[in-house]
C-alpha cells in the first residue's frame, strides 16, 4: 500500500467530479472513475493500492472510496455489478448522505412570521377605569401549583457555603428556601410564563443572547468541514500546492491592551511543521535556542506533526480589539483545564513576558470591522461570521414595536423604557404538607451537559432536501433559527446517577447533589396586576391555564424529566370604587373584590389574536389551538405523551457517536407523529 493525498478535486465540464491522486515523490495520477468522491477530500491523505501500475483501491481512514472489481469472471461480474449498482450501491449511497433523524429531551416551537402589536400603554400615576377605549382592571390570578415530577430549583448561596464551593467545588443541595421554607421564586415563575406569552401571543423573539459560536470542522462529516478548510487553506490548481491562510505570531498584552506581534518571515514562510517526536499528552510550548518556539498540541486523534514558530518581529504589531477578546473568552467549547493549557490568556498572565505563541487570520465583519481571531495550535477554533442574532428575521427584533409581553411585563431600551404592570410572588406550601422531598439526603442527578447551539443541524432551519453535504450551519446567511426551544415532559423515573463510588470520584468535578420536591406537593401564588385591559390578562391566564393534560416545567432538570408542574387559576377583580365608598361589608371590611370569569378573559385574547393572524395569513381558523405553531405547542406540552411505547428513548440525548453524522431534529409534531400512525 502507497501512501497519497487527493488534490485538484472539481467538476468536470459533464458536471462530475474528478481529481488526481499525488504520491510522495510528487508524481500524480488520475483518480479512476467510479471513486466517491467530495470536494472536502481536497488535500486528505489517502492509501493506495496499484496493479500493474493501474490504481485498484484507493482508502481513507480505512474507508473505502474506490475499488476496483477482479476480472477472473465476466459473467459474474456483470450480473453482480447491475445488481449492486442499480440497488446496493443507490441505498448505500443514499445513506450516506441522508442524515438520520435525531433524538433528544427537547425540541423547538417554531418562530411566528409576524408580530402582532401590543394595545397603548396607560400612564402609570394613577389606576385607570379606561384609557385609550379599553376597560381597564386591577387584581389578582390566585395559582395552585402542583408539583407532576420531582421538581428542583437550587438555593441561594450564603457567604460560608461560597467559600465550600470554591474549595470543594461541592454545590448547595438544598431546594430554594429562604429563611428555611422551600419555595418557588416568583422570578422563575415569571420567566416560565413570559415565555409562554411570546410563544401564544406572536411576540417578538425577545430574549437570546447574541453571541458568535466558534468552530473547528477538520474532521467533520458535513459541509462544515469544507467550509472550515476554505478558511484555513487554499490550494492553488497551477502549482498543485496547498497553502495556509492562517498566520503565526505571538499575541501580548500591554497594560490592558492587547496585540499580536507577527513572527518574522523566513524563505516565504512564518512557522513549519516538524515531526512529533514523541505522543504528549498535553498541550506544550518549548522556546528553542534559536529564539523559535515549538508548540506541541497534544496527542488527540493521529496527529503526527508540530509546529515551530519564527522569532517574533518585534517592529509589527496587530491591535486586538476588546470585542476579539471578549467572544474568545465566551466560547464556551474552549479546551481549558486548571494546570495551563491552550487557555491562550491564561498562559499570558503566567508568562514572564505577558506573551505566548499563536496563530491568527484578519478578517472583516459585517459591519465592515477588521477583526483578529486566534488560537494555540494552527487549526485552530475559528468564529462563524455570523452571530445568532443575525438568524433571526428582522421583523422579530424590531426595537420600536411594543408587542404584548412587551406591554404587559415591560421593557428597558435606550429610547424607551417603562414598567411591567404584573408582579409575581414567590409560591408557598400549602397549609398541611410535610415530608415534602424525595430523600432526606442530597440525591445525585444524571450528569447534564449544556446546550449545545453548535449543533448547527438542531438549532437552525434545515433544506427540505437536506444531506449531510447542504446542512445550514451558522455561516449560511439565510438560514432561521429553529424558534423557542422547550423541554419534552417526561414520567419523572430514572433520573438518578447510577454510577458506582469509582465511577461517581471519577466524573465528580462534573457531578452535582441535589434535594427536589416529590410529585404531589401543592404550592400557592398570586400574580398581581395593574391597569390591564382584558385582552392582557386573557394572555397571561391563556399561558397559565393550558389544555387538559398539558403542563408547564420549571427548574433545573428538565433534561430529566424533573419540573413538571400544574397550574389551576382563578381570577379576582379590585373594585376601588366599591372599595373606597363603602368601608364594611357585612361584618368585615370591604375591600372590593370580586372572582370573575377566566373563560371571558382568554376567549378575548384569543379573539384579539385570531383576528390579525387571520387577516396576516388569509386564514381562517376559529380556535388558536389549530394554527400549526400551535399544536406543535401542544404536543410538547402534553404530559399524555410520556406514556407511550419508547417515548423515554425518544426524549433521551444521543451519544457521542450518535452526532458525527449531523442527524437533524424532526418538529414536535413529526416526533409525536411516529407513535401514532401506526
Amino acid at each position: 500500500m502507497e501512501k497519497a493525498k487527493l488534490i485538484n478535486i472539481r467538476k468536470s465540464k459533464k458536471g462530475k467530479l474528478i481529481g488526481e491522486v499525488q504520491f510522495e515523490d510528487g508524481k500524480t495520477m488520475s483518480i479512476p472513475p467510479g471513486a466517491k468522491l467530495d470536494v472536502s477530500l481536497n488535500n486528505i491523505e489517502c492509501s493506495i493500492e496499484r496493479n500493474s501500475g493501474a490504481i485498484t483501491n484507493i482508502t481513507i481512514d480505512e474507508k473505502v472510496i474506490f475499488s476496483k472489481a477482479s476480472n477472473s469472471d465476466p459473467v459474474s461480474q456483470k450480473i453482480n455489478k447491475k445488481h449492486y449498482t442499480n440497488k446496493t450501491t443507490k441505498q448505500a449511497s443514499n445513506k450516506a448522505t441522508q442524515p438520520s433523524k435525531a433524538h433528544a429531551p427537547y425540541n423547538f416551537i417554531p418562530l411566528n412570521d409576524t408580530v402582532i402589536e401590543g394595545q397603548p400603554i396607560p400612564d402609570f400615576d394613577c389606576y385607570h377605569s379606561e384609557h385609550a377605549g379599553l376597560k381597564r382592571f386591577n387584581g389578582y390570578i390566585e395559582c395552585q401549583l402542583e408539583s407532576i415530577t420531582p421538581i428542583y430549583i437550587r438555593d441561594t448561596y450564603t457567604t460560608e457555603e461560597i467559600i465550600k464551593k470554591e474549595e470543594s467545588n461541592e454545590d448547595n443541595p438544598d431546594f430554594f428556601s429562604p429563611g428555611g421554607i422551600a419555595r418557588i421564586p416568583g422570578s422563575s415563575l415569571r420567566g416560565m410564563i413570559r415565555t409562554m406569552v411570546e410563544i401564544m401571543s406572536w411576540g417578538k423573539f425577545g430574549f437570546y443572547e447574541d453571541k458568535r459560536l466558534f468552530y473547528r470542522g477538520l474532521a467533520d462529516k458535513s459541509n462544515l468541514r469544507l467550509e472550515y478548510q476554505n478558511n484555513m487553506s487554499s490550494y492553488d490548481r497551477n502549482t498543485r500546492k496547498s497553502s495556509y491562510k492562517f498566520n503565526a505570531g505571538y499575541l501580548k498584552k500591554d497594560g490592558f491592551d492587547y496585540y499580536i506581534i507577527p513572527a518574522k518571515v523566513n524563505n516565504g514562510k512564518q512557522f513549519r511543521q516538524v515531526p512529533k517526536r514523541n505522543k504528549n499528552e498535553k498541550f506544550i510550548i518549548e522556546k528553542q535556542k534559536s529564539g523559535e518556539y515549538l508548540v506541541i498540541s497534544g496527542s488527540m486523534g493521529n496527529k503526527k506533526n508540530d509546529w515551530l514558530i519564527n522569532e517574533p518581529d518585534l517592529d509589527q504589531r496587530i491591535p486586538v480589539s476588546d470585542l476579539d477578546i471578549k467572544e474568545y473568552i465566551i466560547d464556551e467549547n474552549r479546551y481549558s483545564d486548571d494546570k495551563g493549557d491552550g487557555n491562550l490568556l491564561r498562559l499570558i498572565s503566567m508568562s514572564k513576558d505577558r506573551m505566548t505563541p499563536c496563530f491568527y487570520v484578519r478578517w472583516r465583519d459585517e459591519d465592515g470591522r477588521e477583526r483578529v481571531s486566534f488560537g494555540h495550535t494552527g487549526f485552530f477554533r475559528l468564529p462563524y461570521k455570523y452571530t445568532i442574532g443575525d438568524h433571526i428575521p428582522e421583523n422579530l427584533k424590531r426595537k420600536e414595536l411594543i408587542d404584548i409581553p412587551e406591554s404587559i411585563f415591560g421593557k428597558i431600551s435606550e429610547k424607551q423604557s417603562f414598567a411591567s404592570r404584573v408582579f409575581f410572588e414567590d409560591a408557598t406550601l400549602m397549609p398541611g404538607q410535610n415530608d415534602i422531598f424525595v430523600s432526606d439526603e442530597p440525591l445525585t442527578p444524571k450528569i447534564l451537559s449544556s446546550p449545545k447551539p453548535t449543533t448547527f443541524q438542531h438549532y437552525l432551519e434545515q433544506p427540505s432536501d437536506v444531506t449531510v453535504k447542504n446542512l445550514n450551519h451558522w455561516n449560511t446567511k439565510e438560514a432561521k433559527i429553529r424558534g423557542y426551544k422547550l423541554y419534552w415532559h417526561k414520567d419523572g423515573l430514572g433520573w438518578e446517577y447510577e454510577g458506582n463510588d469509582e465511577e461517581k470520584a471519577k466524573n465528580k468535578r462534573i457531578l452535582t447533589k441535589i434535594k427536589p420536591i416529590k410529585p404531589g406537593i401543592k404550592f400557592k401564588y398570586r400574580i398581581r396586576f395593574e391597569n390591564l385591559s382584558q385582552e392582557e390578562i386573557g394572555a397571561i391566564l391563556f399561558a397559565i391555564d393550558l389544555p387538559e393534560n398539558c403542563y408547564h416545567k420549571i427548574g433545573m432538570g428538565k433534561p430529566l424529566g424533573l419540573g413538571t408542574i400544574k397550574i389551576r387559576p382563578a381570577l379576582f377583580l379590585i373594585n376601588r370604587e366599591s372599595r373606597y365608598t363603602n368601608l364594611f361589608e357585612n361584618e368585615n371590611w370591604n375591600l372590593g373584590v370580586e372572582e370573575s370569569n377566566i373563560q371571558k378573559f382568554k376567549d378575548a385574547f384569543e379573539q384579539y389574536v385570531l383576528n390579525q393572524v387571520n387577516k396576516l395569513e388569509n386564514s381562517d381558523l376559529s380556535s388558536l389551538w389549530n394554527h400549526e405553531r400551535m399544536k406543535h405547542l401542544k404536543v410538547i406540552l402534553d404530559f399524555e405523551n410520556t406514556k407511550l411505547k419508547g417515548w423515554k428513548q425518544e426524549t433521551d440525548y444521543m451519544e457521542l457517536k450518535e452526532f458525527k453524522n449531523r442527524p437533524v431534529l424532526s418538529k414536535p409534531l413529526e416526533v409525536y407523529n411516529k407513535f401514532t400512525s401506526n
